[in-house]
């Protein structure tokens, strides 16, 4: 089963993007998925059903509703990688989907899409010590890929 859930989660954070479009302010956008979509995501659905504790790390990993957005705000972002036994400051094993906060900027715990990663809800769960003012540093499962993505400047939506 560990084995699966990479393929699995990376179905459904694929999938997820073509369920649900992020809102913007009271607006909303039609959901729009093709037959085949659809029906890929219906066996997925189907096999994750059977499997409970599966069901559930997906389920707090992936979001598949629409999501308003509180705040549009513009910061650089960098990328980083940590070793197996670090623990961010709200005490959970990094992983895909945590970046690190200024929480006087952005509170810890808060919600918010980055545009380079669709479908992709990311969770404010960390903080650095560069890590002041309108900056943020994205988790990457390993160095290379933290280096590929290098220092960006992008306008994130924080999600209500």
């Amino acid at each position: 089963m560990i084995l699966l859930l990479p393929i699995v989660a990376s179905l459904l954070l694929a999938s997820s993007g073509k369920l649900a479009a992020p809102t913007i302010g009271s607006e909303r956008r039609p959901v729009i998925a093709t037959q085949q979509e659809t029906d890929r995501q219906n066996e997925v659905r189907e096999f994750v059903a059977h499997q409970p504790k599966l069901a559930a790390l997906l389920e707090r990993q992936t979001h598949r509703l629409e999501y308003p957005v509180s705040a549009t705000i513009t910061v650089m972002a960098t990328g980083y990688s940590s070793g197996p036994n670090s623990v961010t400051y709200t005490g959970i094993t990094p992983r895909w989907g945590v970046v690190a906060v200024d929480p006087r900027v952005i509170p810890l715990g808060a919600r918010l899409m980055i545009p380079d990663f669709p479908g992709v809800v990311f969770r404010a769960e960390d903080t650095g010590g560069l890590i002041k003012g309108h900056r943020i540093d994205i988790w990457f499962p390993n160095v290379q890929d933290a280096l590929n993505w290098g220092v960006r400047t992008v306008k994130i939506q924080l999600l209500r």
